[in-house]
């Protein structure tokens, strides 16, 4: 089975944004939380960029949110 890599990215950078903003965080806010620069999380949260497992879970921690619920709804 062949997985389509940007598939996935994208979905994950609009989930990403998607929890981001409905717990009404700005970008600006979270790279900074992230200790991350803004455009990083931007290429992130656009799939132009694949991010580590360790910057998913930073991620999730800084949302609170569980990985599972950052990758859910996804479908290989």
């Amino acid at each position: 089975m062949v997985i389509d890599s940007t598939k996935y990215l994208v979905f994950l950078g609009q989930r990403i944004s998607e929890i981001r903003e409905e717990k009404g965080i700005t970008q600006y806010r979270l790279a900074k939380n992230l200790m991350m620069e803004q455009s990083n999380l931007a290429r992130i949260e656009k799939g132009e960029t694949n991010p580590t497992i360790k910057t998913l879970l930073k991620i999730c921690e800084v949302l609170d949110i569980s990985l599972e619920e950052l990758i859910k709804g996804f479908y290989l």
